[in-house]
């Protein structure tokens, strides 16, 4: 997966209930995981402006959680 190292505090992932967090780990786009050589572009190409599923693994309460969110 893919580290999320930085969120745009005006960007689509830091915005509404469901949001990105530094530290989280995206697993697979869409239910569809992402592939060991793929790129995070790959996984995402076709997506700008839609509803897209992020499935993460996130740290809560020291515990990693699998987490699903919901972004345009």
């Amino acid at each position: 997966g893919y580290e999320v190292t930085d969120v745009y505090e005006q960007g689509p992932a830091a915005k509404g209930p469901m949001r990105l967090r530094v530290g989280d780990v995206i697993t697979a786009i869409d239910g569809a995981p992402i592939a060991e050589n793929e790129t995070l572009e790959t996984a995402l190409q076709g997506k700008v402006g839609r509803e897209t599923l992020f499935t993460l693994r996130r740290s809560i309460e020291g515990e990693p959680k699998t987490v699903n969110v919901l972004l345009t």
